[in-house]
């Protein structure tokens, strides 16, 4: 995990002080909940490095706050040369920066680090005043004003929990937990059997809402269920085994949503499967695929596929009726005893886990996913105002240790044609882009492939409301200017501009090695095609052959068709990414490997570190 460089994505505050902008940047990337010491303290090297290269690159003065992961380290700068000591292992890792002059300074176990450029200089401050060896520093004091805001959801209909619960206990356990949900999800790829992340969320939430009313202590019966998605012990220990134990997974919040995330996609996994022999549960539309994964989450895949047997059809409103599904309930041997509605209906417990299933599919969790897109969301902003003392330097000496850090890919997203009042449309275009190129690329099957990625949002008011009116003329420079101004250039290895202008498609221009795209926010989910374009990908014209299974010719013509490194995707399905037709979605085979070989354009060089 590396340390933060903001509280949040992208904000600009004001140095009361001193009157100079001050960036707050985040990376988007997942917390890992296990990671060497090693690991720790060479991403905190390069985190610095990189905040360094910002501050350098910035045509203004500028100034960044850094929160180290580390607790005990010693922090050096002497002649242009950063050391960074690790206390617990004894490791140094340094590093030297060219250019602006760095003033030289040395502490121990700062929680924030202040790196600023000040009239062509960089000054690199803790918030403490304790140096190296317990020196006392000199100090001056500064106050710093900004905001921090976060979009929750503030309201809901009725019923988008259980009724003794209410909606409100529902409301504040998504809003709790909703960065975990999203992060498991795109870990574990749910997004791509329900559209969306934002489906796959709503839909983890109503199951959630139906379980356990968002309460991790409830009931735990290792048979029947643990934890906040009342996970059992069966397969928590064959399907989880490397999320935590048992017993970790019905007491820890965090890894039972992990899990019981995993089982649901595993659930979508085993309906798609019985497509080969017939049965496709898609062919009903989005909604009965999942109604059916959610009989098959709460009864099992296995007696969800007898009922649909027991009709010959895969209907949830045919073979979702009490009949059939007690036929599955049978053969698998699956009760419920008990239950005072099932007693006053005089059903046994096969009848009665088939009631169960109808009553949350129906009624629970089936009807709550349908509830909770309509809440009502609002940005939730806090402003702070903080007075930090900021230390002046000492005079010292120490070892130099070289250091070959990792590369990360760095993505900055840019707004073109936004106000800063549709600031959240910007950004939920540019999010879903970012997390589409990490669930299908190769970075999914890299399990820290989210580190490896980092992503940047520059606000719509930093960008001077920049246009797009032509996409291979001032769409391209402005989003790259927009970076640049920003402090991001040379380090970008990608500017993505997102356009408020709609219908004018997801767009990017030669050559393939181009570091600026742009996506339009109203078809952001083709943005992945864009990312073909930028790593080496060309366009496969599939359009014109019979059942598009022949490859025609590419857009650069027929004699470069076959050149192009994806082009064995012809004979594929047309919905994959470099289709010149209305695909888009996916890598093809041949791309995917090329993207994960090729080491001039491809993604070879980032996937390196993938463990």
């Amino acid at each position: 995990m590396k340390g933060e460089i903001s509280e949040i994505i992208l904000t600009v505050g004001i140095l009361i002080a001193t009157s100079i902008t001050l960036f707050l940047l985040r990376p988007l990337i997942f917390k890992q909940s296990e990671i060497s010491q090693d690991q720790v303290i060479s991403e905190f090297s390069t985190d610095i490095e990189t905040t360094i290269s910002r501050a350098t690159a910035a045509t203004n003065d500028v100034s960044f706050t850094y929160k180290p992961l580390p607790q005990k380290y010693i922090f050096t700068v002497s002649n242009n040369i950063i050391v960074i000591q690790d206390k617990i292992t004894g490791k140094s890792i340094s590093f030297s920066k060219e250019g602006n002059a760095i003033n030289n300074v040395c502490f121990e176990d700062a929680q924030k680090i202040y790196v600023k450029k000040i009239n062509q200089k960089i000054d690199i401050k803790p918030d403490s005043n304790v140096g190296c060896g317990g020196i006392s520093l000199s100090t001056t004091t500064s106050t710093t004003i900004a905001s921090t805001c976060q979009e929750k959801i503030i309201s809901c209909p009725e019923n988008i929990c259980l009724v003794h619960i209410g909606n409100q206990k529902c409301i504040e356990g998504y809003n709790k937990y909703y960065n975990e949900i999203e992060d498991a999800i795109i870990l574990e790829n749910l997004q791509d059997y329900t559209g969306t992340v934002e489906n796959a969320i709503y839909l983890v939430a109503s199951i959630i809402g139906t379980e356990s009313g968002w309460d991790q202590e409830t009931s735990c019966i290792a048979g029947r269920g643990c934890g906040i998605m009342q996970v059992t012990r069966n397969t928590a220990e064959s399907s989880c085994s490397d999320i935590g134990t048992w017993e970790e997974i019905g007491s820890d919040t965090i890894k039972n949503i992990r899990c019981g995330i995993r089982v649901l996609k595993n659930k979508f996994s085993q309906l798609d499967n019985y497509a080969s022999l017939g049965y496709d549960f898609k062919e009903h539309g989005t909604s009965n695929y999942i109604k059916s994964a959610l009989a098959a989450y709460n009864g099992g895949a296995a007696l969800v596929f007898e009922a649909v047997k027991d009709t010959g059809s895969t209907n949830w409103y045919t073979y979702g009726n009490l009949d059939s599904l007690t036929i599955g309930a049978r053969k698998y041997d699956v009760c419920v005893t008990g239950d005072p509605y099932c007693e006053s209906q005089g059903y046994d417990c096969y009848q009665c886990k088939a009631a169960v299933i109808r009553t949350y599919v129906n009624i629970k969790a089936g009807q709550y996913y349908d509830v909770w897109p309509q809440c009502q969301k609002e940005s939730v902003c806090t402003t702070s105002q903080t007075t930090t003392t900021i230390s002046t330097s000492v005079d010292f000496t120490d070892k130099i240790v070289g250091l070959d850090p990792g590369v990360a890919l760095d993505i900055v997203f840019v707004p073109l044609g936004f106000t800063e009042e549709e600031i959240n449309s910007y950004y939920q275009s540019a999010k879903f882009v970012y997390d589409d190129f990490l669930a299908k690329s190769p970075f999914k099957d890299c399990p820290n492939g989210r580190e490896r990625v980092n992503a940047y949002f520059i606000r719509p008011k930093d960008c001077q409301n920049k246009k797009c009116d032509n996409f291979c003329g001032n769409c391209i420079t402005n989003a790259k200017e927009c970076a640049i101004s920003n402090g991001f250039e040379p380090i970008f290895d990608v500017v993505v501009g997102i356009t408020i202008a709609q219908n004018k498609g997801v767009w990017g221009c030669r050559p393939s090695g181009s570091k600026v795209l742009s996506a339009d926010y109203a078809r952001s989910q083709v943005g992945i095609h864009e990312f073909g374009h930028r790593f080496g990908l060309g366009h496969i014209d599939v359009c014109e052959a019979p059942g598009g299974k022949e490859c025609s010719g590419c857009d650069l013509g027929d004699d470069i068709c076959n050149s192009e490194p994806n082009s064995a995707d012809c004979n594929q399905d047309i919905s994959y990414i470099m289709d010149y037709c209305d695909g888009y979605n996916k890598f093809g085979p041949s791309a995917y490997n090329y993207l994960k070989t090729d080491r001039v354009y491809g993604l070879a060089k980032w996937l390196e570190g993938c463990n």
